[in-house]
């Protein structure tokens, strides 16, 4: 069976203006994609961008947005720290922007980013560990502080679109941690303790380990920056999301 390019991502702003972000496995497994164009309006309507990079995310820019550089169509988000602007007005038809930190700018930093929300006149990414914000000139921070606990590992944001133009909804994954044998330091950890003891902790903790599901909760930063828990969590893992003027649905699956 020949092998065919996969589509990685995608992005409509309407039934005749579209992109789609294609996977090439002619690379053999190399970072690079290619973005196919379509506007109907056009005589020639599809364009062919190449990109040295895995596209994790396309979104569709609002004309009205003020996000910079206005001449732009498409967003596109890579795993490892690149935004991509994209449109027929730019010169190239490209505009690369490294995301500060990344393994992109570093070359050193390993960060999974996975989702790309276009929000006003900013742009938000998110994945593993933390959430940035691009204004059109600088980046920052604004991780939310989700809490910790000692069963799970760092949390993976990802980011969602809202009917409510001054919110953005997040959800994140905390994986299960692998167990970690009882020693010195540990709350029930004791100089005396008998190889027995140490055992039928270790198993009972090994147990716990072993049993224990991703945590999985969601909720939305207002324009404080401030981090608001949804009173309900998520019984799987948000994907997608959909919202008109009033609602949001999230949509995903099981963990």
């Amino acid at each position: 069976m020949t092998d065919v390019p996969l589509i990685q991502a995608a992005a409509a702003a309407t039934p005749q203006q579209f992109a789609l972000a294609l996977s090439d496995p002619s690379f053999g497994g190399e970072p690079f994609t290619i973005l196919l164009t379509y506007d109907g309006d056009l005589e020639q309507p599809w364009s062919r961008f190449d990109i040295p990079r895995f596209i994790s995310a396309v979104a569709v820019r609002d004309p009205e947005d003020a996000l910079r550089p206005t001449d732009c169509g498409y967003v596109l988000l890579s795993e490892n720290g690149d935004l991509y602007f994209v449109g027929d007005a730019l010169e190239g038809g490209i505009v690369h922007n490294a995301i500060p930190g990344t393994q992109t700018e570093k070359g050193t930093v390993s960060t999974s980013l996975g989702t790309l929300v276009l929000h006003a006149e900013h742009a938000v990414v998110a994945g593993a560990s933390d959430v940035r914000l691009y204004d059109g000139k600088n980046w920052r921070e604004v991780t939310p502080d989700a809490g910790t606990d000692d069963l799970h590992g760092a949390p993976i944001w990802a980011c969602f679109p809202s009917s409510d133009d001054k919110t953005l909804l997040f959800s994140i994954s905390r994986p299960s941690l692998d167990r970690i044998w009882l020693q010195p330091g540990d709350p029930e950890w004791r100089e005396d303790m008998s190889a027995e003891d140490r055992l039928e902790i270790e198993q009972r903790g090994q147990t716990a380990f072993t049993t224990l599901q991703p945590q999985i909760t969601a909720g939305y930063l207002d324009t404080t920056g401030a981090w608001h828990p949804l009173p309900t969590e998520p019984r799987a893992m948000p994907q997608a999301s959909y919202a008109d003027d009033a609602t949001t649905w999230l949509v995903g699956a099981k963990a």
